[in-house]
């Protein structure tokens, strides 16, 4: 025999055994329990929208009195829908409306908000209320499973990931408490409502019931006795076992699986390990060709016919005996067996707890390895980037502070500039005030100077006046007493001479008296140009040998007597030595004028 594809839609039981699509060519996957069976099983990877859901244990009585809820198998008539009844009354797992939800949690309630958008991928779960914290996990389910990839873009490998993992990931994070195919048949069912809120029409929900329960009708085994079998086989370790009327079943294993999410209100990121699990798959095989089957089948009833008949009679006669017997018989077998199954499924189920704890345990010290070295590798690479940003702001700032010192030193030049220039114009204005007071106070001095020199001379001018006019007078009275004197010539010729002495005397008073008279006239003149720088005039010196040697020469002219004399005789009496003293007069005053200009002033 050989392995054929799987059907699309092998027999099912409504409430115990259920198939669904995996990742495994030729396989369905096998699902049991209250919530098996039902519906098919597309599952929520299908979904574009969300469910709250609780379990149906924590509606007591209490709790729905007090929220007015109503449950959903009180919402159906069972006359009219009766497999939507059943399946409603059987369910673990109940969704609830929004009036509900405030209500169930300020009672206590755990409720869990489960969504999912197949066009993003996009999928979320929310608990909130009851005695655990309040949790919230979100993200891309796609982008989760990358690092399970290890860099493998093949569809095969992302279905492999994708492949039960809302069941892993519901069974965690709700601690066991939700399922995927239990989640599912909630969001289906009618929700826990109140009294007030209208009530929803199971019709639609019978029609799927009604169309999975024809698949199912071919079925004719015990489903409860097919889980049974299942649970005893992985409690031995058996990885094979054969029910009729589906096949071989088989126990695989599925591999630890870690997961990255985005957690709490911040959406941090966080690894979620999801542990190794083992499910049980289920495997078509190929049959006899119908031919043989017919003829098989055939000989067989014959066969069968024939052995009926000869045993009819002998079964006949022991069957009444053995009847009350084989009953009693099968009563304690059965209940043996329940005690034993049961007492291996404790065992199998708290060794598997363990196993799955230390597997659990293992993987998530793994994934919080790989963990902490991710988030210090992020954390290295924040540093060098902030390290990088922080130098990249210091050299901005440094920059940013270099160019103010510019800018203030510029502005500090520019500023002591334009203090140098106005306290160099302040020190030239205040020069140029200085020197112009300087100027004024050597021009007031000056005129100062000149008006004491103007009223000097002139007071000298005056006392040079009045003694001219003295000499003046006393010349007068001397040339009055002269002409006195020459009117009586005769009776000077008759009066003896003067003697020498007296005459040169006489002459001496003379010259004084002309000497005065020039100084006088030269010192008018003198005051008269007070203002102006006069010109270099003769030394007193000169002056007075230069005024002697013409008195002398008029006095040679004077005392020569009055006598004809020879052309010869004058010449050498009159014209050489007038000559000489006229060339030594000449001489003198060159250097009176010549001293008067080059000495010192």
């Amino acid at each position: 025999m050989r392995d054929v594809q799987v059907p699309p839609s092998p027999p099912t039981l409504p409430g115990q055994v259920g198939f669904g699509s995996c990742s495994v060519p030729g396989r369905h996957a096998v699902y049991l329990g209250a919530a098996a069976g039902w519906l098919a099983c597309d599952g929520v990877l299908a979904w574009s929208h969300e469910a709250t859901v609780c379990l149906r244990s924590d509606l007591t009585g209490p709790v729905l009195a007090k929220i007015e809820g109503v449950l959903p198998e009180d919402q159906i008539d069972a006359g009219e829908h009766p497999l939507a009844a059943r399946a409603a009354a059987g369910a673990a797992v109940l969704a609830v409306t929004p009036g509900v939800f405030e209500r169930l949690a300020a009672e206590g309630v755990r409720l869990h908000t489960v969504g999912f958008d197949r066009v993003s991928g996009g999928f979320y779960y929310l608990a909130k209320g009851g005695a655990a914290p309040e949790q919230k996990v979100q993200g891309d389910l796609f982008a989760a499973v990358r690092h399970a990839l290890a860099g493998s873009e093949a569809a095969d490998d992302l279905e492999r990931c994708l492949d039960g993992l809302v069941d892993r990931l519901l069974s965690q994070l709700s601690s066991g408490a939700l399922s995927e195919r239990a989640v599912e048949l909630a969001a289906t069912l009618p929700p826990v409502r109140t009294k007030l809120e209208p009530r929803v029409d199971a019709a639609e929900l019978e029609q799927k019931l009604r169309a999975q329960a024809q698949v199912s009708a071919a079925v004719a085994v015990d489903g409860k006795a097919a889980a049974a079998a299942l649970s005893t086989a992985a409690e031995r370790g058996q990885t094979t076992v054969r029910i009729a009327p589906w096949g071989r079943f088989e126990r695989v294993s599925q591999p630890t699986l870690a997961v990255e999410l985005n957690e709490g209100d911040e959406g941090k990121g966080r690894f979620f390990v999801l542990p190794e699990r083992a499910r049980w798959l289920l495997a078509f095989e190929v049959g006899p060709s119908a031919a043989d089957a017919e003829k098989a089948a055939a000989e067989k009833a014959a066969a069968e016919k024939a052995a009926a008949e000869k045993a009819a009679a002998e079964k006949a006669a022991a069957e009444k005996a053995a009847a009350q017997k084989a009953a009693a018989e099968k009563a304690a077998a059965e209940k043996a067996a329940a005690e034993k199954a049961a007492a291996e499924k404790a065992a199998a189920q708290k060794a598997a707890a363990e196993k799955a704890a230390a597997e659990k345990a293992a993987a998530e010290k793994a994934a919080a390895q790989k963990a902490a070295a991710e988030k210090a590798a992020a954390e290295k690479a924040a540093a060098e980037k902030a390290a990088a940003e922080k130098a990249a702001a210091e050299k901005a700032a440094a920059e940013k502070a270099a160019a103010e010192k510019a800018a203030a030193e510029k502005a500090a030049a520019q500023k002591a500039a334009a203090e140098k220039a106005a306290a160099e114009k302040a020190a030239a204005e205040k020069a140029a005030a200085e020197k112009a007071a300087a100027e004024k106070a050597a021009a007031e001095k000056a005129a100062a100077e000149k008006a004491a020199a103007q009223k000097a001379a002139t007071e000298k001018a005056a006392a040079e006046k009045a003694a001219a006019e003295k000499a003046a007078a006393e010349k007068a009275a001397a040339e009055k007493a002269a002409a006195q004197k020459a009117a009586t010539p005769a009776k000077a010729a008759a009066s003896p001479q003067p003697s020498g002495k007296s005459q040169k005397a006489k002459k001496a008073a003379k010259k004084a008296a002309k000497r005065a008279e020039k100084r006088a006239a030269a010192q008018t003149a003198s005051s008269n140009k007070v203002a102006k720088r006069p010109a270099a005039a003769p030394e007193p010196a000169a002056q007075d040998a230069r005024e002697e040697i013409e008195e002398e020469s008029e006095e040679r002219v004077s005392e020569e007597p009055a006598q004809p004399a020879t052309a010869a005789q004058t010449a050498s009496r009159k014209g050489v030595p007038t000559y000489a003293w006229v060339v030594i007069a000449v001489l003198v005053v060159a250097a009176a004028i010549a001293a008067a200009h080059y000495l010192p002033k």
